[in-house]
């Protein structure tokens, strides 16, 4: 059975988007970790530009691993 990507291209626009909830889900934690992490702890500028840099590095490597995997099990 193929599993659904979590996501794919936009009906509108250009870029990808979340497709289903799981999708939906890492975007969402996305944006808690970015946004309640600073407020948590007393981080400095730098490690709160650190912060955002390693998050959205690892929102959209999950993103592409997602998109690839539909890709290669003949997505269109």
């Amino acid at each position: 059975m193929k599993r659904p990507a979590w996501f794919g291209p936009r009906r509108l626009g250009f870029g990808i988007g979340p497709r289903n909830w799981q999708g939906w889900a890492v975007v969402i934690a996305f944006i808690g970790v970015v946004t309640y992490v600073p407020r948590s702890y007393d981080l400095s500028r730098g490690e709160y530009w650190l912060l955002i840099a390693v998050s959205l590095a690892v929102l959209l490597l999950v993103i592409y691993l997602t998109y690839l995997d539909d890709d290669e099990e003949g997505g269109s």
